[in-house]
């Protein structure tokens, strides 16, 4: 599907087209003008059309759910929509400025549960990420991110985005067994099987904990079938694949994510993971430099990592050492780590070769459970599979289910 939206004398002029992947055959489009605040009405308007010339007449309960709006604010509305593309980019700017847009969503309409809800997911991902917020903790941030989730579920107990939310928070208050997140996140995908945000975070949760992973995929696959250009479920459906073994077909999903989004940075550095693997030096090599490129302030530690592993790999264990210096610089020596900083920097210094150091900075994120018992799985730490301290750590953050 594609199409263009244009704004201009007040009006709303929407252009959409679906075209046979298979022939290039155009198999249905339409236009639609509307005036600039009946964004809602034209949203409604494609959906029942494609539904209906595409795939036959709705049944009534569908066309009510077509209708329903979740908000009588068009500006409200667009604030949300303009929150969500910025929420897609997934970089620490991007989600600042998603931030800024969803709070002015809920100071329009306090009871827009989706921009509540949004709001949330973006606390999250701050956390998920380790992107930085000046004067907040982590746990500042998953407090905020309940609040956000509570206001939600208080307007509307039965929004798709404020259960998806509950779940996603519960993994960190719930850090080793993740209680009734599953089950949570399968309630979001209930409610709305269109929503393909949930279907990612469905997929993600599963194939953190290491458990159903042929639902995990299927989870991602739903996702992408409902948004076919999604970068991160791409990239995370590759990663999910890359850590089960199946190396050349994580490549080929990966590469499609790299030219979904050529401009972002994560499908360059998992693309660069997979590719060492493979013993493609320069590929990994150039994936690392267009990382570094393209990385923004708040993602330095994912692309070094990369950039190191490829400098040793290529026998510049000179170079490596000093650039996983710095990473180590970048945590401090002592205290707490979230499981993202932790996996970067101990992937660094293991490949660079400070095998005792990259253990250590491991054993600073045992806190944080599960999630650190799926970092642990990366191909990166094969070499510490057998030894008794990788062992008992592994052992310390299993969860219950793997026991």
């Amino acid at each position: 599907m594609s199409g263009s939206v244009r704004r201009g004398g007040g009006r709303l002029r929407v252009i959409v087209e679906i075209t046979r992947a298979s022939t290039g055959v155009r198999a249905w489009g339409n236009s639609y003008e509307r005036g600039a605040d009946d964004l809602m009405a034209v949203e409604t308007d494609i959906a029942q059309a494609i539904a209906e010339g595409v795939g036959g007449q709705l049944a009534p309960a569908e066309r009510r759910s077509l209708a329903a709006r979740p908000t009588s604010n068009p500006a409200a509305y667009d604030h949300l929509l303009r929150g969500n593309f910025y929420l897609a980019r997934r970089t620490g700017a991007d989600a600042r400025r998603a931030i800024a847009e969803y709070e002015t969503a809920t100071r329009i309409d306090p009871d827009f549960a989706r921009a509540w809800a949004r709001l949330g997911l973006t606390y999250h991902l701050f956390v998920d990420w380790s992107w930085a917020w000046p004067g907040l903790t982590a746990d500042s941030l998953v407090t905020r991110g309940f609040a956000a989730a509570d206001r939600a579920l208080a307007a509307d107990s039965n929004n798709s985005d404020a259960w998806m939310m509950r779940g996603l928070l519960l993994a960190y208050r719930l850090p080793a067994t993740h209680e009734g997140v599953v089950p949570a996140l399968e309630r979001a995908v209930q409610l709305d099987p269109h929503n393909a945000e949930a279907w990612h975070q469905i997929g993600d949760m599963l194939s953190a904990e290491m458990r159903e992973l042929d639902t995990a995929r299927r989870a991602h696959e739903r996702a992408l079938a409902l948004d076919p250009l999604r970068m991160i479920t791409l990239t995370n459906l590759g990663k999910l694949l890359y850590y089960r073994g199946r190396t050349t077909e994580a490549l080929q999903i990966v590469d499609s994510a790299v030219a979904a989004n050529p401009d972002h940075h994560y499908p360059q550095v998992v693309r660069g993971w997979i590719r060492l693997q493979l013993r493609d030096l320069a590929g990994a090599r150039a994936d690392a430099d267009a990382a570094e490129r393209l990385r923004g302030a708040d993602n330095i530690m994912m692309s070094e990592a990369l950039s190191v592993a490829v400098l040793a790999a290529q026998g510049d264990s000179a170079a490596a050492r000093a650039r996983a210096e710095g990473l180590t610089r970048m945590i401090g020596e002592s205290g707490s780590l979230k499981y993202g900083p932790a996996l970067y920097v101990a992937t660094a210094l293991l490949t660079s070769g400070q095998r005792n150091r990259a253990m250590a900075t491991l054993e600073r994120a045992s806190a944080e459970g599960i999630r650190l018992w799926w970092a642990m799985q990366d191909p990166a730490f094969v070499s510490l599979r057998g030894d008794p301290s990788y062992e008992r750590l592994l052992a310390d953050v299993r969860p219950p289910w793997a026991r």
